[in-house]
């Protein structure tokens, strides 16, 4: 599995748990309609504890060669929504939108997530509780929440190398 292929199955799975937009953070597109959810991440490919596996096949000019190793990585899923005015004069709180948010798409990664990413060869090791993330955004403030998911899946890497057909050996004296 790739970084890609690994997104893909979050940002699909997000997607359609919430059926809010999820964007890659700092993405340079118009602004979806808030209250969305935006991911990026934080680390890839971190060596995991897994086994890390050479094999090689046999030919007379090349030799393929294939790495399998467990790796981690880390996403960051945050939930942002403003304050909006409602038609009855009342106030919507972005933070009680973007916490509201937040908490379901962490939800996804405990339940329906959990077993979709299961099925697709990938480990929910850790998910971090959810925490504050406001920041000022021009002249309101964005109201976001946020969490950490720590991911294990497989990468598989193959090279072509050539192959060593005559060694030059020498005897030891």
């Amino acid at each position: 599995m790739t970084a890609t292929e690994l997104r893909d199955l979050v940002v699909q799975g997000l997607h359609g748990y919430t059926h809010r937009p999820v964007v890659l953070s700092d993405q340079i597109v118009a602004e979806a309609a808030a209250p969305y959810l935006y991911y990026q991440f934080v680390q890839e490919l971190i060596p995991g504890n897994g086994s890390e596996t050479l094999a090689a096949g046999s030919g007379t000019d090349d030799v393929m060669v294939t790495r399998t190793a467990q790796v981690e990585a880390t996403l960051s899923v945050t939930a942002c929504a403003y304050n909006s005015d409602q038609e009855d004069g009342s106030t919507r709180f972005g933070d009680d939108q973007a916490m509201a948010l937040a908490y379901l798409a962490r939800k996804w990664f405990y339940l329906s997530g959990y077993q979709a990413l299961s099925d697709a060869g990938v480990v929910v090791v850790d998910v971090e509780p959810i925490a504050p993330r406001s920041a000022l955004d021009y002249v309101d403030v964005a109201r976001r929440h946020g969490f950490d998911v720590r991911l294990r899946y497989t990468v598989m890497d193959t090279d072509t190398r050539p192959a060593i057909l005559h060694a030059a050996a020498r005897e030891k004296e």
